[in-house]
């Protein structure tokens, strides 16, 4: 009698940790039994449904629920930096010093667009439509005039980065396409595949706690930029408040001062062996964009790559820039920028005063925490500020 009352009650008690949403690591033991029950379900938060009164985020941004999921990294530099990046590639811009003693020479990186376009999964095209209509309704997404339609970038999904060759392969994808893989990977539309969760749960979950390699993923995974904007002498960087009402980090939270994702030059055709310019290119048209400033006004500085644990691995590139002009003619310039409403003024204050006190990873967004960490890093590596610190001391007046 004891053995089948005890199989049943290990079947009793794995189906309650099974139907729990919570991701944690048991087993069973006694005197001669054993049994490794392994990894349930996922601690990240999921949203059911597409209700506009539904606040629920599309993907999980908690850093503990992230770092839980993705424990395969644990005791990564990154982790104990408490940024939600890894897999990071550090550059050496010619005549500076890097990050990382392996960091590789962006003026070396051969950048491969593919002939063929990325294509959505059949599994997620149904749970795309769904999403982009809901991100119209919602006015997640600009209007764009001159089309007389919405706005669909044209984006690069990120195949592949081979380290050892310095090669970068892209394939061409939009806009939508990352609506409804890396931007929603933690919904459930309701036009999944039966029994399937979410893209994270059901689709594309973690392997050994550590992100899909991007030669493995089915996701859209564009590229992204960022960068921290220094003033002339690099004494102060020029951190943002971002707006809750955007659809991708819909976070009120200091920013880093441009970001935004990378969207092919023109001049890049599919099928084009190209370089590091073609990249530079799409940080330009950013800082174009959300801080009116030209690339003649400013000196630009690859410094990383880097997949989000949140976007379940979408790619970053993160720059420094040094402004060539003051902070006042930059506050002015950021007011008037095409794209400033994607960031919160109080006054004739654009950018956030660091003098009232420490900041910490809560009082940043995700993305905003990790450039102003790369950017840092930079800085000391090069002996540019005189205080390396994760913050200058500096106040913006």
């Amino acid at each position: 009698m004891f053995g089948p009352i005890l199989t049943r009650n290990i079947r009793s008690y794995w189906k309650r940790l099974c139907d729990a949403n919570k991701d944690i690591q048991v087993g069973l033991s006694g005197p001669s039994l054993k049994v490794p029950l392994g990894k349930v379900k996922q601690a990240v938060q999921q949203r059911e449904g597409l209700s506009e009164t539904d606040a629920t985020p599309f993907y999980e941004s908690d850093y503990t629920r992230l770092r839980s999921l993705y424990n395969g990294y644990d005791r990564s530099p990154l982790f104990f930096a408490e940024l939600l990046y890894e897999d990071v590639v550090y550059f050496r811009p010619e005549g500076y010093a890097a990050i990382s003693s392996d960091a590789i020479n962006p003026e070396n990186l051969k950048v491969i667009v593919t002939p063929l376009s990325y294509r959505l999964p059949q599994k997620l095209r149904a749970h795309t439509e769904a999403m982009v209509q809901f991100f119209k309704e919602t006015r997640r997404l600009n209007w764009d005039s001159a089309t007389n339609t919405y706005e669909n970038n044209r984006t690069a999904r990120v195949d592949a980065f081979d380290i050892e060759n310095t090669t970068l392969t892209l394939s061409e994808a939009s806009y939508f396409d990352q609506i409804g893989t890396n931007l929603s990977v933690d919904t459930n539309s309701g036009k999944l595949p039966h029994g399937m969760a979410s893209i994270r749960h059901g689709f594309e979950p973690p392997v050994d706690g550590r992100l899909p390699p991007l030669t493995h993923s089915g996701l859209a995974n564009s590229l992204g930029v960022a960068a921290m904007v220094f003033t002339p002498d690099f004494a102060t960087q020029l951190l943002r408040v971002r707006s809750s009402r955007l659809a991708s980090i819909a976070h009120r939270a200091l920013h880093c001062t441009v970001s935004g994702v990378y969207e092919l030059p023109n001049s890049v055709k599919k099928g084009d062996i190209t370089d590091f310019s073609a990249l530079e290119a799409g940080m330009q048209l950013e800082m174009r964009m959300e801080l009116g400033l030209e690339p003649d006004e400013y000196d630009l500085f690859p410094v990383a790559f880097a997949r989000e644990l949140p976007r379940a691995g979408k790619p970053q590139l993160f720059f420094v820039a040094r402004s060539k002009l003051p902070l006042e003619e930059l506050k002015l310039r950021s007011a008037k920028a095409k794209e400033s409403n994607e960031f919160i003024s109080e006054a004739d204050k654009p950018f956030h005063d660091l003098s009232s006190g420490e900041f910490t990873r809560e009082s940043f967004t995700y993305e905003g925490w990790a450039c102003v960490h790369f950017a840092n890093q930079f800085l000391e590596a090069n002996n540019l500020a005189n205080d390396p610190q994760v913050f200058s001391s500096n106040s913006m007046s």
